[in-house]
């Protein structure tokens, strides 16, 4: 349940790639980009600091010795939630729609 919430938190921006880009291969692009430098992040002590990676932390992929995502790795998913909420209401707001 923790890892489909935190999916969900981080799922804003790919939503707002693709109504920019007004297709799926942008947002699909950059999902799995992202989820490679997560990967690299989260073998490293930056894991739960990059969105991507508190993720592949949570599921477990950063080792039995890996860092633990806490409430600060939770601030951060709500940001980012935060920004691709409000990156993707003012475009579909601002955007003529008209055509």
């Amino acid at each position: 349940v923790l890892l489909a919430a935190q999916v969900l938190l981080l799922s804003t921006v790919p939503a707002w790639i693709a109504v920019a880009a007004r297709g799926y291969l942008a947002p699909l692009g950059f999902s799995i980009l992202l989820l490679l430098v997560g990967d690299l992040f989260a073998h490293t002590g930056w894991g739960p600091w990059v969105p991507w990676s508190i993720l592949l932390l949570s599921a477990g992929a950063g080792g039995a010795e890996g860092p633990v995502p806490g409430l600060g790795s939770w601030l951060v998913l709500f940001g980012v939630f935060a920004a691709g909420f409000a990156a993707a209401w003012l475009h579909l707001d601002r955007v003529d729609n008209t055509q």
